[in-house]
């Protein structure tokens, strides 16, 4: 808490004095009942009063203490420059207003801080450390209203191009495109559903921007409607309710966005930031490719890198777009992104989607009822895909080269995917590789194929699929690859698959375990070697196990009959 002033003001108060006071004299005594004129008075309030005489001589003097009703107070002499004088009873005290009660009226002190610490400012010096959307006026002289009728962008516009704190402090802004100027700017808002910007009839541009460069900025508190319905233009890189190009140190938390053109949130070239806590509804028209939040990369190379995406709830967003995009252009990678604790509901194509990005995270989101995907990564490396709920998708999780660029390390664990059209997670190997990537401890339910994994080539490559739960599927697993370095093991509803007869072609006669670990029997026949790398039988009416891969070799002259068991 912080309290203005401790002087104590009081109209029309005046006695005299009961008794004489020597120079160095502190307590003061009043005529009987005069006392009861005067306010209480206690620390750390002060009261200004003065002394006077039949001749006009008088002394400035602060009552420090004074209870109710009492005949006598404690003083502090020598105030505004007077000096001590000798009264005598009789003389007057009158409450007067001086420089000192305009100073202590004026004055500031924060009472949290330890009193040892405490500077006393002026409120107006107070004041100039935040500054309120209505401290301004707008071309024509009236003062910012937010009252949702006056086109108050002028005035809001010469508040932002001061920068620092600037406060919303309620109603709604009728404006234009606003843009944050200034490096170091805060725009604090009273609250969401309370500070309203409201986008103007044919605005066709982000209702807040920046200056490219301007950095170090934060959004806050505030709600944004893009007034979509209003809108006839969509501009090159759309009408966005926050649209933020280059810049670094930008957080945006505790913002309302809804009835968008196009994005809700869209950051180009964007560094260090943070995307927390935000509420989107009804983003995009009809027909238009939008998202609630869109991050990308530039076409000249500049990366687009650490970013946090966290714990925002996105609902209803319309035309083909996402809930959550993040991409490059044409040369810049998207980098070292966290994605995590997001809800995100019908959302018309993808919940989440990563493209062409490097090291990110996607933990921990719910994802429900999305029109394609639900989690989308696209030519992208090195990243995790854990822990998220996804529910009525066309694919849970799809993981895609789409022929331009390799996927490799990319480790899927711990999510729970039902009711998919398709597949719960769908690992399309195309023209180029998709390689390194760990499938682990999903559970995947009411799916038309729990997993699926590549093309008919040898791309999909070095892919564990290992300990995942796809009971309740109408198909578990479909491995369409046709490489020898993958594995399939212990998933539940897959695994075992079962045995089946093993065609004996010519001794010696090598057999390749597929990607799942598998028993070999061998038996009848004449038999003179089975190796696994070395020999380990001499003989049939033996068995073999054999890791994913594994091969063992037959050397006979009366063939064998071979059956395996696949784990």
């Amino acid at each position: 808490m912080s309290t203005i002033s401790t002087t104590i003001i009081a109209d029309n108060t005046y006695g005299t004095i009961a008794s004489g006071l020597s120079v160095g004299d502190t307590a003061l005594v009043f005529t009987a009942g005069h006392g009861a004129r005067f306010p209480v008075v206690a620390s750390p309030n002060v009261m200004y009063c003065v002394l006077l005489n039949a001749g006009n001589v008088l002394e400035e003097i602060k009552i420090t203490a004074h209870a109710a009703g009492s005949d006598s107070a404690t003083i502090v002499r020598e105030q505004g420059g007077t000096s001590a004088k000798v009264w005598s009873a009789g003389d007057r005290i009158e409450a007067r207003v001086s420089s000192a009660v305009l100073e202590g009226i004026t004055a500031f002190r924060s009472s949290d801080i330890a009193t040892a610490n405490t500077v006393t400012r002026t409120i107006e010096a107070k004041a100039r450390d935040i500054l309120s959307l209505k401290d301004a006026k707008n071309t024509g002289g009236s003062q910012v209203a937010l009252d949702g009728a006056q086109d108050d962008t002028t005035g809001i516009q010469s508040v932002l191009d001061v920068g620092g704190l600037v406060f919303h402090p309620g109603g709604t802004g009728n404006v234009g495109a606003l843009m944050i100027t200034q490096s170091n700017t805060t725009l604090l808002g009273a609250g969401r559903g309370t500070a309203i910007f409201k986008a103007k009839t044919d605005i066709n541009a982000d209702v807040i921007g920046n200056t490219a460069g301007v950095s170090n900025i934060r959004i806050s508190g505030i709600s944004i409607d893009g007034n979509n319905a209003n809108q006839s233009i969509q501009p090159a890189f759309g009408a966005n309710g926050i649209g933020i190009i280059d810049a670094s140190q930008v957080t945006i938390d505790d913002v309302e966005i809804h009835d968008t053109r196009t994005n809700g949130i869209r950051g180009r070239k964007l560094t260090n930031s943070r995307i927390v806590n935000n509420y989107f509804r009804d983003i995009g028209k009809s027909g238009i490719s939008a998202s609630a939040i869109e991050i990308s990369a530039d076409s000249s190379g500049n990366t687009c890198h650490s970013i946090e995406i966290c714990n925002n709830n996105i609902n209803n967003v319309t035309g083909t777009g996402n809930g959550i995009f993040t991409a490059c252009d044409t040369l810049g990678w998207t980098n070292r992104v966290i994605i995590s604790n997001n809800v995100v509901f019908n959302a018309p194509d993808i919940g989440i989607e990563a493209q062409k990005c490097l090291r990110v995270q996607i933990i921990g989101n719910l994802i429900f009822s999305p029109g394609n995907a639900g989690v989308y990564w696209r030519e992208s490396r090195a990243g995790i895909i854990a822990n998220n709920y996804i529910e009525d998708a066309v694919d849970g999780i799809a993981v895609d080269t789409l022929g331009l660029t390799d996927i490799f390390e990319l480790a899927i664990t711990g999510n729970i995917i039902k009711e998919c059209t398709d597949a719960g997670i769908d690992l399309i190997a195309g023209v180029q590789p998709l390689t390194d990537i760990t499938v682990m401890g999903n559970g995947i339910s009411n799916c038309s194929t729990g997993i699926k994994l590549g093309s008919a080539n040898a791309n999909a490559a070095r892919i564990n699929i290992i300990g995942n739960n796809l009971s309740g599927n109408s198909n578990a697993l479909t491995n369409n690859s046709t490489a020898t370095t993958n594995r399939i093991e212990d998933n539940r509803g897959y695994n075992p698959v079962g045995s089946s007869s093993i065609v004996v072609g010519a001794s010696p006669f090598s057999y390749v375990a597929g990607a799942t670990s598998e028993t070999i029997y061998i038996s009848g026949g004449t038999v003179s070697d089975v190796s696994v790398n070395a020999t380990i039988f001499a003989t049939t009416n033996v068995s073999v196990h054999l890791g994913p891969n594994q091969s063992v070799q037959v050397t006979y002259s009366g063939a064998p009959t071979m059956t395996k068991y696949v784990h």
